[in-house]
């Protein structure tokens, strides 16, 4: 060697041949002066937010992975100074960073290699990239996208798109550990940044409208009309008026016994899963002093509730599947059961049937149309306990703790084929007519029913139907409803 630095222990240093800067953990970022190899020299040191882990250099750009903050973006203005410009917070944990170039960067995290892009104005985003980091905990679709949230924000994909990294693109950062869709706003539960009201812009972005503060740690939210239910670990539920998004509206709330897992909401009742006490019924028309009516038997560890017209159902891993009437919403009576071993943790309902995710891995369709005969129609294996399903046109998007997939869940749709028989004639017709306007029964597959797309099933459907049997009309479209 030509010179030595004495006194310092270096592991790992970029440099661009005049100077160096190396991580010294606690001690923040090392500056040496290299422009006499026989006899380097420290000039200065850059103290960071946590631990300095790793660097990576590309030109005039120094990114370095912080055990706190996570990646943060320097720029060499004046060399050998780093220039503070921006943070791309929580995204910890990394193991390495190397560079591509001054405006795209690499960091390896659990084993999972995510681009780093850096914009004109030194601002940090994660690039196209979709693996695992954190746990799953749902898939939405809104138009053409498909949304994914999970314990490290929420991804973005093309609603044709394969499931494959690529086609991923993360929005945000923030943990989130439960999600509802409902138009165009999108409500999450970010555990201690609380809950977060967001709307999805014209070209697919979540924009935040409001934020509700966390009163320990928001993991669950529900949705009523004009109301959001916030669930919170310690403090039970809080009931916010959101008739005006930006500025939601406390109007009251009860703390629980034990942390509340899920919730749904029927007209002015709340019903809430508790860890072991099962789901418990509310009356929160008063909502400043909502009243606890009772509970519901088989629901002792509930991973899910669903209310589709006036049924709830609940999947209990260790009870089984249970559906209750909610004609007298204020006593629900249990009208429908698969016991344990049939062990739900997530429920998607579609048309007659319900797909049923397990907590042992694997999706059921049950079909639910008799209640006095549940059946089980077809079994799909998943390789993890399933914790979140939500259907699109004919895939089924799962989410698990470890992975998202994609199950092929019939054959191909057959617009304008109302009642199912594999024809579209002037039954299906007749079929939509009294669904749309006498109280009929529902489509057996829901989309079937829009053949305009326009995500409604009504008259313009049945005009174009019309149209097409009996005129030789325009070809129908596969519909959104679902």
């Amino acid at each position: 060697p030509t010179g030595h630095l004495a006194g310092v222990s270096i592991d790992e240093i970029a440099t661009d041949g005049s100077y160096g800067w190396s991580p010294q953990g606690d001690s923040g970022i090392l500056i040496v002066d290299l422009t006499d190899p026989s006899l380097p020299r420290r000039v200065g040191r850059v103290f960071t937010y946590g631990h300095a882990k790793h660097i990576a250099l590309a030109g005039d750009r120094l990114l370095v992975a912080d055990s706190r903050i996570g990646l943060i973006s320097y720029r060499l203005i004046i060399p050998p100074l780093p220039f503070w410009q921006s943070e791309l917070n929580g995204f910890t944990g990394v193991t390495r960073v190397c560079a591509e170039s001054s405006t795209r960067f690499y960091a390896i995290q659990t084993g999972v290699s995510f681009p780093v892009v850096v914009d004109p104005l030194g601002r940090l985003s994660l690039g196209d990239q979709f693996g695992y980091r954190g746990s799953f905990s749902a898939a939405m679709r809104y138009q053409d996208w498909i949304y994914i949230a999970d314990t490290t924000g929420i991804w973005r994909a093309g609603g044709s798109a394969q499931i494959a990294d690529s086609f991923f693109v993360r929005l945000t950062s923030g943990g989130v550990f439960a999600a509802v869709l409902s138009q165009d706003k999108l409500f999450t539960a970010e555990g201690f940044s609380g809950a977060v009201i967001y709307r999805i812009n014209d070209e697919g972005y979540p924009e935040i409208l409001s934020r509700i503060r966390a009163e320990t740690f928001t993991g669950g939210i529900a949705i009523g009309h004009d109301t959001l239910m916030v669930l919170d670990s310690l403090s039970g539920f809080q009931v916010y008026d959101i008739t005006n998004p930006f500025a939601p509206k406390w109007l009251g709330g009860r703390a629980t016994d034990t942390p509340a897992r899920v919730a749904a909401v029927f007209r002015n009742y709340l019903y809430l899963s508790e860890s072991q006490l099962g789901v418990s019924v509310w009356n929160w028309k008063h909502v400043a002093k909502p009243e606890m009516l009772g509970t519901l038997p088989a629901t002792s560890t509930t991973d899910a509730l669903l209310i589709d017209g006036d049924r709830l159902y609940v999947a209990d891993r260790d009870s089984g599947l249970a559906i209750f009437s909610l004609a007298a919403p204020s006593n629900p009576v249990l009208i429908g059961r698969i016991p344990y071993p049939f062990s739900p943790t997530a429920l998607h309902r579609s048309g007659r049937l319900l797909y049923v995710g397990q907590s042992s891995g694997g999706i059921a369709a049950v079909d639910v149309e008799d209640l006095s005969s549940l059946a089980v129609l077809a079994q799909v294996d998943s390789p993890d306990g399933v914790t979140g399903l939500s259907k699109f046109g004919e895939r089924l998007w799962v989410t698990t703790q470890w992975a998202v997939h994609v199950v092929d869940v019939g054959p191909p749709l057959v617009p304008g084929d109302f009642n199912a028989d594999d024809a579209v004639d002037v039954f299906d017709i007749t079929a939509m007519i009294s669904y749309c306007f006498s109280g009929g029964e529902p489509p057996f597959r829901p989309n079937t029913a829009d053949v305009n797309a326009d995500g409604q099933s009504n008259l313009f459907d049945i005009v174009l139907m019309i149209d097409y049997i009996f005129s030789g009309g325009s070809d129908l479209a596969a519909g959104r409803v679902e």
